[in-house]
């Protein structure tokens, strides 16, 4: 009996030890929903990403011309839908009347938040001119009253005005920048908790430097298992993905 409570304690030690020096997993992130598998920045792509147990969601925002935020990739409406146009240029009567495929619509960031309602965290990367303080105001709204917290989301952009203007509006909301490239010595000087790297251009120093730094290595946009393999062993700590 004791012999079998020192095997039994053996191999739990040696498994928990295992599960430590693993360290922690890395988040998976559906980008723009679960894009490869329904219409990117929908509804439907959201709830696809979070039935596939996403750590997160990222979407994009465009400001459309009667001043809401809209969740839309590019600047315009064309390769998405079945219109055409910028978004700046169209209120969002004339967005709503687009179909985003599978009869879907193009959301405002309100009714996305509504809809994702706390199942998941949110990665709100700003495309648009002037959408830093309008994120800004709306994320004070959800945490004020709808029961959210600041943890539950990211800000991210390649907009550096934009990204930091928001840093200088809600610093208590961490913050991306996104890079296709970086040089190792500028990392450091990045005012960001998060740098979020094209796949092809992370490197095992790009990864230490950013950890010796305080700061979390998100990679896009990663569907190849390989490569998921091989950014676990560069111990990056989030991957962006279309295929959940």
């Amino acid at each position: 009996m004791k012999r079998g409570i020192t095997y039994s304690f053996l191999f739990w030690a040696v498994f928990l030890s295992c599960l430590y020096m693993q360290g922690n997993p890395m988040i998976l992130i559906g980008h723009r929903g679960a894009a490869a598998v329904e219409p990117e920045n929908t509804l439907i792509s959201f709830e696809h990403a979070i039935r596939k147990g996403v750590d997160m969601i990222e979407l994009d925002v465009h400001q459309c011309a009667s001043g809401q935020l809209v969740v839309i990739h590019d600047y315009t409406v064309d390769r998405t839908t079945n219109g055409s146009g910028y978004v700046s240029n169209l209120t969002l009567d004339q967005i709503k009347m687009l179909d985003a495929d599978k009869g879907q619509k193009i959301p405002t960031l309100i009714e996305a938040l509504d809809f994702i309602d706390r199942r998941c965290k949110v990665n709100i990367e700003l495309k648009g001119k002037h959408t830093a303080n309008l994120v800004a105001q709306t994320i004070i709204h959800y945490v004020e009253t709808k029961g959210w917290s600041y943890d539950y989301f990211v800000v991210s952009s390649l907009d550096r005005f934009e990204i930091l203007h928001f840093n200088s509006f809600l610093p208590v909301v961490p913050t991306g920048a996104i890079v296709e490239n970086i040089l190792v010595p500028m990392i450091k000087k990045l005012p960001f908790k998060y740098l979020i790297i094209d796949k092809k251009n992370v490197t095992e120093d790009i990864v230490n430097v950013a950890h010796e730094n305080n700061k979390f290595v998100l990679v896009y946009t990663v569907n190849d298992p390989e490569d998921v393999e091989a950014l676990e062993y560069l111990e990056v700590d989030g991957i962006f993905t279309d295929s959940p």
